[in-house]
């Protein structure tokens, strides 16, 4: 299935009470999605329902809309057509929805920028090379002739600059550095948005930091770096799912290392998030534990104990090396 900018539009032009899903555990990139999405095609006049699983993180509810989402439990209208944002199969965005597809059968529609992108439905807009799901609903948006507010700025500029580190990452091209401009344009307060995505963190979020490093572990002569948040951890500070992102990313830090782990223990299974440098692909090693993502930054959630899994994700890590 190619992509189609065109039915998609036409869809968002005509479509009234579209369910519109993000996958679990939402980040930046998948918030600042929906929300512009919304905003741009007057989702909430046309009776659009944006339905997320896990809740919102807090530190994005700056963002104009935030109110507009549902937990599945609210959902009140019978899906005739469902959009998925940010991630291409429904059971990314959690147990509710494929049964809700099973049952009422409605079009399905995908914008996504993932590499694992194995969607089976009646539209799609992929584009792997894209930085962010939120730079293809910006592309989107200015194709169908939509002015982009302040308000609509923000959302999209937050989903770029969340999945490219404020544009320090591999995957920022010259298009994304252009549309963040364009967004510039638009007055949005830039600051605000990089102090609440980098620079801002919780009191819990600083707790699960501390053990991460305290479990810190170096293999493969300082190729990879590993860290562990063990459940009792986590229940001690009351720290959630939110509180536990993008730890793993302070493993690349360490000078060496070439893949990054990080293992946070729940109850029946291990999330596992991935990042690495050029040339070794953690998409293809979350691929293998069911999970999947980008090149350099992936994850999957394995059934088991903590000790099962991180043997069997280190050593089919340490392959990689």
């Amino acid at each position: 299935m190619k992509s189609d900018y065109g039915v998609l539009i036409d869809k968002l032009r005509e479509g009234r009470e579209i369910i519109v899903c993000g996958h679990i555990n939402p980040d930046p990139d998948c918030i600042g999605a929906m929300l512009a999405l919304d905003r741009a095609f007057s989702g909430e006049s046309q009776g659009w329902r944006l339905v997320m699983d896990d809740a919102v993180p807090s530190y994005l509810d700056y963002l104009q809309g935030i109110e507009r989402f549902i937990t599945p439990a609210d959902l009140d209208i019978k899906p005739h057509t469902v959009l998925l944002i940010d991630c291409s199969e429904p059971e990314r965005c959690g147990k509710w929805l494929p049964p809700l597809i099973e049952q009422y059968r409605p079009e399905l529609f995908c914008l996504d920028h993932h590499l694992s992108n194995d969607f089976t439905g009646d539209g799609m807009v992929l584009e792997t090379d894209a930085a962010a799901s939120g730079e293809i609903a910006a592309v989107l948006i200015a194709k169908a002739g939509i002015e982009i507010d302040t308000a609509i700025a923000a959302q999209l500029y937050t989903a770029i600059v969340g999945d490219t580190g404020c544009f320090r990452y591999t995957n920022t091209t010259p298009r994304t550095m252009r549309i963040g401009a364009d967004l510039l344009d638009k007055h949005i307060d830039a600051e605000q948005i990089r102090i609440r995505l980098f620079e801002s963190h919780s009191l819990k979020n600083m707790q699960m930091i501390r053990v991460a490093f305290d479990n810190m572990q170096i293999e493969a002569d300082g190729q990879l770096c590993y860290m562990v948040i063990d459940y009792q951890s986590k229940l001690n500070a009351s720290a959630g799912d939110s509180d536990c992102d993008n730890i793993v990313s302070n493993t690349l830090t360490l000078s060496g290392v070439k893949i990054g782990l990080l293992f946070e223990e729940h109850p029946g299974l291990v999330k596992v998030s991935m990042r690495c440098r050029n040339g070794y692909r953690v998409d293809q090693l979350a691929q293998h534990f069911g999970g999947g993502g980008h090149l350099l930054a992936s994850g999957c959630r394995v059934k088991g104990s903590l000790e099962q899994v991180k043997d069997q994700v280190l050593t089919a890590a340490l392959q990689l090396l």
